[in-house]
């Protein structure tokens, strides 16, 4: 179902952690403009949206090791 193209190089790695930590980041947000009025980034979602991001980045090294050639 999967190969490594999703996590075949850094630049890869990279750019998909971006957009899961904005799919994790902007409802937040939004919650947060529901319950309190204002639309900004705070502290909690900031640090939601990295833990997001940092997730991704050590699954993807962990299952495709860019740089290093895969098992057949």
């Amino acid at each position: 179902m999967f190969d490594n193209r999703a996590f075949g190089s850094w630049s890869s790695i990279i750019i998909g952690g971006v957009f899961f930590a904005l799919i994790f980041e902007l409802p937040l947000v939004m919650a947060d403009y529901l319950s309190e009025g204002a639309v900004g980034l705070t502290a909690t979602t900031m640090a939601f949206g990295g833990v997001a991001f940092l997730g991704y980045v050590v699954i993807g090294t962990l299952l495709g090791r860019p740089g290093q050639p895969s098992d057949p």
